[in-house]
């Protein structure tokens, strides 16, 4: 498979690809989860934004 430059994912609550009512807590949570799946598939996180 051929290396892929940049892939920007965007997800919001008006979309229902991001869910409403997530707390800062949470977030942090899943994002540790999601961390250690990325270093498996050897995908490097540049950027997280997230707005409350």
């Amino acid at each position: 498979m051929q290396p892929m430059k940049f892939f920007i994912d965007i997800h919001d609550a008006d979309s229902e690809t991001f869910p409403a009512g997530l707390t800062p807590e949470q977030f942090t949570d899943f994002f540790v989860e999601y961390e250690k799946a990325c270093l498996e598939e050897n995908v490097v996180i540049l950027r997280v934004h997230v707005g409350y």
